[in-house]
């Protein structure tokens, strides 16, 4: 029989190499080493390489902005009421001829009034959608100041905040396109309507951010963190924040391309025709449509309680929304002395109904905040409240007023005009300021 032949060296050989085996399956077993087994996996995994790929790009597209210079106009947005308003304005003002030279920023207390006063002055069907003029104010002030230039642009849009007023102003009225005045039309829920979250929330907003750079607003038009996370979304993910730049701007090369072929081999659709079915539906449909909105000078007197409505909106003071208002309107006075526009603050005419409808402290702190908003920045304040008698066939409901009403209110607002001689300077030539020197002393009364 054949003796072992093994050193004492051998066997010791054998030990460690067995206790190395059992540390590695001892490792592999483990739950740790199952979990870097699996982290080594998916760093190397194609979805985690593409997705280092896709950070990668989002940081160099945030150092570089390529689609910075993409056309704001050319963005897709929904046919609002603003962008209809903002298409209008800017045919005027671009046109030269027709560039309108008073402003009527409101809510809705004033667009509805001087839209169904326009059709009345008119005597015929006036498409609020596509036609913003108001020639009565014009033809107002003409007869105020003879020989001023005062083609006026009724910019009033349904709910509208002070904010949205200044976003209007701010993106819209500049440049070579401002007016020489603009009037802040205000009425009481324009500062605090209940329903209202914050500035940057509302759709006029965010329609309007594309033509100017906001982020010294944001802390303003979002006071809330909270208010803030599609913001920070849209800031740091570039793709998410300029998808529609990135979007518009490959289409319209694709269209160079395609349009040659496009306009060769394919005809007009038949649905792109509207029709009258499609206009009553379209009263459901956010996106507002010509042909829908239209208002006739014949149209028999209707009264509409929407006093629940109202009193909702101004169930409690809610100053903390007031307060933030009053800044935008600080604002929007600042911008208009900086860009040389003369404004003009006036006071809606609301109905005794809606007066009696909200506390008494409320419609007190409107008013004095007016007069001392219109103090500090030196501009001309208006109460159309006082000193002009309504009927109640003056107002379609609590708030609104129809034609015979909107005269009035227009006339209110002529009358500030012509008593307020920068706005005479700044829209009529100096040899006329004279010949209308009789006229404006008799709007002073107003």
């Amino acid at each position: 029989m054949r003796r072992c032949s093994w050193q004492p060296a051998d066997l010791a050989i054998i030990a460690v190499d067995t206790c190395r085996v059992r540390t590695i399956s001892k490792n592999s077993d483990s739950p740790a080493g199952k979990t870097n087994q699996k982290l080594k996996a998916v760093l190397s995994s194609n979805a985690f390489i593409a997705l280092l790929v896709v950070v990668a790009l989002n940081f160099f597209f945030l150092a570089y902005n390529p689609f910075l210079e993409a056309d704001p106009d050319a963005l897709p947005a929904a046919r609002s009421w603003v962008w209809w308003a903002a298409q209008d304005y800017l045919r005027l003002a671009k046109s030269g001829t027709s560039a309108p030279k008073v402003v009527l920023l409101g809510s809705s207390m004033v667009m509805n009034s001087a839209w169904l006063q326009e059709a009345a002055y008119l005597n015929k069907d006036v498409d609020f959608v596509v036609n913003h003029k108001s020639t009565y104010l014009q033809s107002a002030i003409d007869k105020l100041v003879p020989g001023a230039d005062a083609r006026a642009f009724n910019f009033g849009l349904p709910g509208e905040m002070v904010s949205d007023g200044y976003m209007v102003e701010r993106a819209l009225l500049t440049g070579p396109n401002k007016p020489k005045v603009v009037a802040f039309c205000l009425g009481t829920r324009d500062f605090m309507d209940t329903s209202f979250d914050c500035a940057a929330g509302t759709k006029y907003y965010q329609y309007l951010e594309r033509f100017t750079d906001t982020h010294d607003l944001v802390n303003l038009s979002m006071p809330s963190i909270w208010q803030r996370k599609n913001y920070y979304i849209k800031e740091f993910l570039y793709f998410e924040g300029k998808k529609w730049p990135i979007q518009v701007t490959l289409s319209e090369r694709f269209k160079e391309m395609a349009n040659p072929v496009v306009q060769k081999f394919c005809k007009a659709s038949p649905l792109d025709i509207k029709s009258e079915e499609d206009k009553r539906y379209a009263f459901y449909r956010s996106d507002v449509e010509k042909g829908v909105w239209v208002a006739h000078p014949t149209t028999p007197y209707h009264f509409y309680d929407n006093s629940g409505d109202w009193k909702r909106r101004h169930k409690n003071p809610n100053q903390k929304m007031f307060d933030n208002q009053r800044e935008w309107l600080e604002l929007a006075l600042d911008l208009c002395k900086k860009n040389g526009i003369t404004p003009i603050i006036v006071n809606v005419p609301i109905s005794p109904i809606a007066l009696n409808l909200m506390p008494a402290s409320v419609y007190k702190r409107h008013i004095e905040t007016l007069q001392a908003v219109a103090a500090k920045h030196q501009c001309k304040f208006v109460d159309s409240n006082v000193g002009v008698s309504y009927l109640p066939t003056d107002f379609t409901d609590v708030c609104h007023m129809g034609a015979s009403g909107g005269k009035k209110l227009l006339d209110v607002v002529a009358g500030a005009v012509a008593s307020d001689p920068a706005a005479v300077s700044s829209l009529a030539p100096a040899d006329s300021n004279r010949v209308a020197e009789k006229e404006r002393s008799k709007a002073l009364a107003l």
